[in-house]
């Protein structure tokens, strides 16, 4: 009976090492963005803010390069964060920049966008895009990150 109860023993801990059936396998050159808010409310003039962190679940450190929004209609954005250099060419509402390398499983110190509604829209999507690993990246999807701000009147 002690033998019967240590095979079992020994079996639930093989087969919780072992991997998922159908799980998919880590990729390499992965790096995504995220948001502190996916949704949130403004007041039209007044100033909002969120933050958006970069992170490397692949298995390989490296770079994200940059992290952007583009020019959106009725929304003017601004972002900075440490360790990022943060600009507004014309082409972008906001690029940052870092060399920083991220080891798998790390961020890099969140970036805070800030932005004030100008009261001409009132549903505004802003993607966040950081650029991962270039023409390495394996995974996309989780490369864009969506906010929509709903505005409104006092």
């Amino acid at each position: 009976m002690r033998k019967l109860a240590l095979t079992a023993t020994g079996l639930a801990v093989l087969a919780a090492a072992a991997p998922i059936a159908g799980a998919a396998p880590a990729l390499a050159y992965d790096i995504a963005v995220t948001s502190s808010k996916t949704e949130l409310l403004a007041y039209n003039h007044e100033t909002f803010t969120f933050e958006v962190t970069v992170r490397n679940p692949g298995t390989v450190a490296g770079s994200a390069g940059a992290v952007h929004a583009p020019k959106i209609k009725g929304l003017t954005l601004r972002a900075s964060g440490a360790g990022w250099t943060c600009t507004e060419p014309e082409a972008w509402e906001f690029f940052c920049m870092s060399q920083e390398n991220i080891p798998h499983g790390g961020s890099l110190p969140p970036i805070t966008v800030s932005g004030v509604p100008d009261g001409t829209t009132s549903h505004t999507f802003i993607p966040v895009t950081v650029d991962g690993w270039r023409r390495s990246e394996q995974n996309h999807a989780n490369n864009v990150v969506n906010v929509l701000v709903t505005s409104y009147e006092h």
